[in-house]
């Protein structure tokens, strides 16, 4: 198993829910660069082109998400 899949996966959730780039990396603790490598490959391996796919694809229910920001 790869060990950034956790974080990939959480970045794609964030991104899929509105997050921008940069929320994510706060959210995470991590660079705007990392969190873009991230989503890229999300993409990528989902084929997707753009966030709001994502939501679909990742199978990822609104309820009990908040936004903190």
């Amino acid at each position: 198993m790869d060990p950034h899949q956790p974080t990939r996966l959480r970045a794609a959730s964030l991104a899929a829910f509105g997050y921008t780039n940069r929320e994510i990396s706060q959210e995470l603790v991590i660079t705007v660069s990392t969190v873009e490598q991230h989503l890229t490959r999300v993409y990528r391996k989902l084929d997707v082109g753009k966030r709001s796919q994502l939501l679909d694809l990742l199978n990822v229910s609104a309820a009990g998400q908040t936004r903190s920001a």
